[in-house]
């Protein structure tokens, strides 16, 4: 995940052409942990990363289910990390 602003900005388009290659499906972005890059956007507070993700998984309802309810290896959902 990007620090900076500028960085951050980068990432939300190359995050849709991801989706547009057919990258979709549920995807976990660090094995060691078990996190996808939702966990990870939502962890690091990049609420324009999180509100994209979302938006590009809207078209597909069951897979936004599977995103939103994915555990990493400590058993959150990238739901419970904004709650936390």
């Amino acid at each position: 995940i990007y620090q900076s602003e500028a960085e951050r900005s980068l990432y939300v388009p190359l995050l849709k052409d991801f989706f547009d290659l057919g990258g979709i499906q549920l995807y976990k972005s660090d094995e060691f942990s078990g996190t996808n890059f939702l966990h990870q956007a939502v962890g690091q507070g990049y609420t324009d990363m999180v509100a994209e993700i979302i938006r590009l998984l809207s078209t597909d309802a069951d897979l936004l289910k599977a995103y939103l309810n994915d555990q990493d290896n400590e058993g959150d959902t990238p739901l419970h990390l904004a709650a936390t």
